[in-house]
């Protein structure tokens, strides 16, 4: 027995084709966001990572118009916070309940596997109630932070698209989790890490979420130039397992100085491969690699101990 929590898959093969900067709060736009509906190929903020981070080959494999084999991939531990979004933002790919205790029988992996050909997060009965669970603790959260009415439709909309012609990177596009009516943006991230605020300090710097800020601020100061150096961008994370504790954070002025750049350099890189329909991996001289401090420590036991 199998169950749809949604109002429509995402199976359509129609993309529609944005024409013009702005934001965009449709579900036909949302649906058709990661095959990339803009005019030219656009840059999103995951491909821009991948140039920065990694090469701009790796951000060409990945690109749905630039790699005619492009497929997406799935990874099952992505579930419970694809469902969570759903459940909590309104908006998202749709779940797929799938009454087994696991996907041991072929008729569970069948219905799975479908689920995923249509677009949706499958998921089996009792993940979806702690999904369920989930979503109940997040919302009774969040006023302890001042954010009760974060999700009202008075405060903002879920999943908006933003599409921009960039005078570096030409066209780029972003999914908001959370666009505010004041343009301030929220995202949420379910984690398995603990949420205090030395843990979460190190989390945030090691998933390099200042370049989604900076990414994302700049979307929002190139549709609405007056917000320049004024939009306010937040996570909120909420542990995946019980209690649910949730945490709202911002992140630190210098970290987002960082992220500036590491978005600028990913527009210029991007602006470059295109120009030059060159797409280039690593390259150089054969590199000595580091190691991190409390190896290098070691090492210093082991020359004592030379003969």
């Amino acid at each position: 027995m199998t169950a749809d929590h949604t109002a429509h898959g995402t199976g359509s093969t129609h993309i529609p084709v944005i024409l013009a900067p702005g934001f965009y709060d449709s579900d036909e736009i949302r649906a058709a966001y990661h095959s990339d509906p803009c005019p030219e190929p656009s840059l999103s903020r995951s491909v821009a990572y991948e140039i920065v981070t990694r090469t701009p080959a790796h951000a060409r494999v990945m690109h749905p118009r630039l790699n005619p084999d492009h497929e997406e991939t799935h990874d099952e531990k992505f579930d419970i916070g694809s469902a969570a979004h759903k459940l909590i933002l309104g908006k998202g790919r749709g779940v797929h309940v799938i009454d087994a205790k696991d996907y041991r029988t072929d008729a569970a992996k069948f219905a799975r596997d479908t689920a995923r050909g249509r677009g949706m997060v499958p998921m089996l009965a009792h993940q979806y109630k702690d999904a369920e669970k989930l979503v109940d603790a997040f919302n009774s959260q969040l006023g302890n932070f001042g954010l009760a009415d974060i999700l009202s439709d008075d405060a903002g909309r879920s999943e908006v698209v933003a599409a921009w012609r960039d005078p570096v990177g030409g066209w780029c596009r972003v999914m908001f989790d959370r666009l505010q009516k004041n343009l301030a943006i929220w995202d949420v991230k379910t984690t398995k890490v603990d949420i205090t605020e030395e843990t979460l300090g190190r989390h945030c710097a090691s998933m390099h979420y200042e370049f989604q800020n900076a990414f994302y601020e700049r979307a929002v100061e190139h549709l609405f130039p007056e917000m320049k150096g004024r939009v306010e961008f937040g996570l909120i994370f909420v542990e995946v397992n019980e209690p649910f504790a949730i945490m709202p954070v911002r992140l630190p002025r210098d970290a987002l100085a960082k992220g500036r750049h590491m978005v600028a350099k990913a527009m210029e890189r991007w602006a470059e491969a295109k120009r030059d329909g060159v797409w280039p991996m690593y390259s150089g001289q054969v590199r000595t690699v580091e190691y991190p401090p409390w190896e290098i420590a070691e090492f210093t036991d082991y020359q004592e101990d030379a003969p």
